[in-house]
């Protein structure tokens, strides 16, 4: 199941699958079970595996030919779109701005 809901089927041969699952379930999530307490971890793999490694390995291509910096944005303004998406919820993580 982690193949397709992680998105590595591409990436990672067959035989591999369910190593790599467990690898990450130890990386992400340690010895705790998989809960909705465990909701932020959760979009922290899929974060890492949708956008971060994306952006990585763009960093890594470009650096070939240019100096690359990355930056990490968590700034959290007044006028965040999450504050109207979550209302009531004092720590919200992200940032996404309307104009």
């Amino acid at each position: 199941m982690a193949p397709n809901l992680f998105y590595f089927e591409d990436v990672v041969d067959p035989s591999e699958a369910s190593k790599v699952s467990d690898e990450i379930r130890k990386f992400y999530f340690e010895d705790k079970n998989i809960t909705l307490k465990e909701l932020k971890t959760l979009c922290n793999i899929y974060s890492d595996r949708l956008f971060n490694n994306g952006v990585v390995e763009a960093a890594s291509l470009l650096s070939e030919h240019m100096p690359v910096y990355n930056y990490l944005m968590n700034y959290q303004g007044n006028h965040s779109v999450i504050q109207y998406f979550f209302k009531g919820i004092d720590k919200r993580n992200g940032t996404l701005y309307r104009s």
